[in-house]
């Protein structure tokens, strides 16, 4: 993924029981650092995505449009 020459969004739920938030927080700096463009989007825990309830969040579609 690095130097991919597209934008990267990156979803992640704080409550992510399989994937750690820190891991894909950190996913998205080493992207940056090395010249990727990335969005990273954070989704609190008390909203209860986890790791498979994302595509419900109301502002996605004003992320990915």
């Amino acid at each position: 993924l690095i130097n991919c020459p597209i934008p990267i969004v990156i979803l992640h739920a704080e409550d992510d029981a399989v994937v750690p938030f820190t891991l894909g927080k950190k996913l998205a700096e080493i992207l940056s650092t090395n010249g990727t463009s990335v969005f990273f989007k954070p989704y609190e825990g008390k909203l209860g995505y986890r790791h498979n309830f994302i595509h419900t969040a109301p502002d996605l579609p004003d992320i990915i449009t």
